[in-house]
């Protein structure tokens, strides 16, 4: 099976990311953002549901 790299839709999950209310300058959220690529999917590396 081949890996296909899709664009990360940042937009559409940093809204619903449990780290939200951090600035975007602290982890994870930095490493998330440096990560613009994801394999197979849009999700972006770090992201983690509220819950």
């Amino acid at each position: 099976m081949e890996n296909i790299y899709r664009e990360v839709n940042f937009e559409k999950y940093c809204p619903t990311c449990e780290h939200k209310k951090k600035d975007e300058k602290f982890d994870p959220c930095n490493d998330c953002l440096a990560e613009g690529m994801n394999t197979n999917s849009e999700i972006p590396i770090y992201w983690k549901g509220e819950e």
